[in-house]
């Protein structure tokens, strides 16, 4: 689940980086499984409706349903968490921030609420108050790979790439087959000006999705700091080819 954002970096050559990062298209670690003493079954309907619309980025249906939910069950933290992340989808950050929230007023030690509150803040560029739920969701659960890599995203935001490292260095060790994390830990040390062992990062994002047009792109960026236009030059055409539009840019100036 992979979306971008874009950011520049590189203070040796002036052009714009794509620092695409990976993130969560969907901000939510789905609570697929109803709680057994669910309330009414009508309010359970509507849960069950919910998810599915959900699932199916049917944020707007979802939300209603979920609505319906928290009339039946105003303490719902589950269904506070899901209609917030919708409100969110659906560009409503204040709502978003509202639900969830709440549902740490309910629940204080619900990791996941913490964890797309995070989420939301991020997207408001209120990064200091995104890191610190992203504290208080690893302090609830230090075993969650999502958890370090938004985090490491926040910290590239405050530009502690370090920091940002040691976050994705972690949640590799959880997940060592998640190509977006070697992307973005790849990123951070572009950032450095640590363009070797980056490529090596972009290298093994390759390795494990092999159209990642993001890490072909980043990795070109690398090769041509250290001079490498020949295999910078490869790697704008293999992103160009996968529909990389700024890639054709970088061609243009880089490769002749």
């Amino acid at each position: 689940m992979i979306c971008k954002t874009k950011q520049k970096y590189n203070p040796q050559l002036q052009w714009s980086v794509k620092n695409k990062q990976s993130i969560f298209y969907i901000l939510i670690f789905t609570l697929f499984l109803i709680p057994k003493n669910l309330f009414s079954q009508t309010a359970e309907e509507y849960y069950k409706k919910g998810v599915t619309n959900y699932t199916l980025h049917d944020f707007k249906n979802a939300a209603s349903d979920f609505s319906k939910v928290i009339e039946f069950d105003p303490k719902n933290v589950n269904a506070l968490i899901y209609r917030g992340n919708c409100k969110s989808n659906l560009n409503n950050n204040k709502g978003a921030l509202e639900d969830l929230t709440k549902a740490i007023e309910i629940n204080p030690k619900e990791a996941l609420a913490y964890y797309n509150r995070g989420h939301v803040e991020d997207e408001l560029k209120e990064y200091k108050e995104a890191l610190n739920d992203y504290n208080k969701a690893i302090g609830l659960n230090n075993k969650n790979e999502f958890f370090y890599n938004k985090r490491g995203l926040t910290k590239a935001n405050l530009k502690d790439y370090k920091g940002a490292i040691a976050d994705f260095n972690i949640a590799v060790k959880l997940n060592p087959k998640d190509a977006g994390t070697y992307l973005n830990r790849g990123n951070s040390k572009s950032k450095l000006t640590d363009y070797k062992n980056a490529i090596s990062d972009y290298n093994q994002a390759i390795i494990l999705r092999l159209d990642f047009m993001d890490a072909f792109f980043n990795r070109g960026l690398a090769e041509i700091s250290l001079k490498q236009n020949d295999k910078g030059c490869e790697d704008f055409k293999k992103a160009k080819s996968l529909g990389d539009k700024e890639a054709d840019e970088m061609i243009k100036i880089y490769c002749h």
